[in-house]
């Protein structure tokens, strides 16, 4: 799948694509916002948990070469194939959709058997939905903490990194009003980045979260454990 293809054959993909039927249509535009490629099981619990077909439409899809099932995952035969159909998405809906699949699969992590690898899957949708597609704020302090139980896996993880992205998402869900509405999840959630953006050496980082927390703090015991991590890089 690393072959460029010219864009009157990315275009043709995008008209063979549309005239398909609407289910097969819809089970494309939801395994092109995976990526590449997504394992076979994820897509059986979206099918289960939405109520929409996707397996099957996805195989009538794979005869007609537009993807293939191999070792357990679905994949698009080439990236361009992936590209024109996640393009043939409403711009102002593939949010939308992200969050929709983020959430669902979000859900059911919570008895997967594997999942803290579900839990890493839903939360990379919901992250690429982002707080414009949040619904209500019931929704947005369910995501925080997924991205929290997400960012805490990955530190036990040492992916020090990705715990990081977690932690960012997660600040990034917060109401303006988090300090005053949900003081003890912020304070936890700006130290814990604080903690893997001095593992990375992301100073830049480091120092903003400091400088939050710092003028937020509700007393000057809140404000040792930053200001600890904030010293070791001066």
């Amino acid at each position: 799948m690393s072959r460029s293809l010219p864009d009157d054959v990315a275009l043709l993909f995008e008209q063979r694509i549309d005239k398909l039927p609407p289910d097969v249509k819809l089970a494309l535009y939801t395994l092109s916002c995976f990526g590449a490629s997504i394992d076979v099981d994820v897509i059986k619990e979206l099918e289960a948990d939405l109520g929409v077909r996707l397996i099957d439409p996805l195989a009538l899809a794979e005869e007609e070469g537009f993807v293939n099932n191999l070792n357990a995952k679905f994949l698009f035969c080439h990236d361009r194939i992936q590209e024109a159909a996640y393009g043939l998405i409403a711009e102002e809906e593939r949010c939308l959709h992200h969050m929709k699949y983020g959430l669902s699969l979000a859900k059911l992590s919570l008895n997967a058997e594997d999942n803290n690898r579900m839990l890493f899957i839903a939360v990379g949708q919901i992250n690429l939905g982002g707080p414009s597609a949040v619904s209500n704020d019931d929704e947005r302090l369910k995501i925080v903490k997924y991205n929290l139980a997400a960012g805490k896996i990955a530190v036990g993880m040492s992916e020090f990194h990705s715990a990081f992205t977690f932690f960012d998402n997660s600040i990034s869900f917060l109401k303006k009003t988090h300090w005053r509405d949900h003081y003890d999840l912020s304070l936890e959630l700006y130290e814990l980045a604080a903690e893997c953006a001095l593992i990375t050496g992301d100073v830049l980082s480091l120092t903003v979260l400091t400088e939050q927390v710092m003028k937020n703090a509700c007393s000057f015991e809140d404000t040792l454990n930053i200001s600890v991590k904030s010293y070791c890089v001066n």
